[in-house]
């Protein structure tokens, strides 16, 4: 649950996270997503007039439309906890980008395929324009880096989540802003929780958390939902 506005001083609200998968810490930033709350309202108040009218085909599409817009299954309440069976978002699909190539600018297509987060297959027609290929999946992987960036990746080492306590904290650090509480307040309640980098949670620390969250809320939890589980370390 998001619970009341003073819900997020208390720890033990989000202890149901402790070992969340991927794909549950995932649904928790996307749930807190304004528009997704907002367009989940609104596709509802839709359906069910829809139903009224015998105009169920209609709004069957523009709710296919809203999953593919956030890269859901399904239409999920967003009130309510991802169980770990559950299955909502959908997996990375192979993306297609027009490229114009000849002198008559003929479309040809390259195909770029998002197997999963960090890895790419490139199909390349070697008959055509190489640089006009190249230049199109360039700007394909470039907006896909920006995602693993929004999800907390870092580029350039081998990919790794952060530790459930991380992501549980920047999802207190959402639900303090939401509650719209004060900066200082915010850091005095955090200080010295699980989940911070340092020995006291300074107004800093939250503007950096607060920006990463953010990142995470508004798309990064789509690279998020896929990235594997810490692995834990040896004995």
């Amino acid at each position: 649950m998001l619970g009341n506005r003073t819900s997020w001083r208390d720890p033990e609200r989000y202890q149901y996270l402790a070992n969340a998968t991927s794909a549950q810490i995932a649904w928790e930033f996307l749930r807190r997503n304004r528009l997704y709350r907002k367009t989940y309202e609104m596709a509802l108040t839709e359906d069910i007039g829809a139903k009224k009218r015998a105009g169920r085909q209609e709004a069957q599409r523009k709710i296919d439309e809203i999953c593919e817009r956030f890269r859901i299954e399904k239409l999920t309440d967003p009130s309510s906890s991802l169980d770990s069976e559950q299955t909502v978002f959908r997996s990375p699909q192979p993306r297609v980008s027009p490229v114009h190539l000849g002198l008559a600018g003929e479309a040809k297509t390259v195909h770029v395929k998002l197997t999963k987060p960090g890895e790419v297959v490139i199909k390349l027609d070697l008959r055509q324009g190489i640089q006009a290929q190249l230049d199109a999946v360039h700007a394909i992987l470039r907006d896909r880096a920006k995602q693993l960036m929004q999800s907390g990746v870092k580029l350039g080492v081998p990919q790794r989540r952060l530790p459930n306590a991380r992501y549980i904290l920047l999802l207190r650090v959402l639900d303090a802003m939401r509650a719209k509480v004060l900066v200082t307040d915010i850091c005095t309640a955090l200080d010295g929780n699980a989940g911070t980098r340092s020995k006291s949670y300074t107004a800093t620390n939250y503007r950096d958390d607060l920006k990463m969250a953010r990142r995470l809320r508004d798309g990064g939890y789509q690279a998020l939902a896929f990235l594997p589980l810490p692995s834990k370390p040896k004995l």
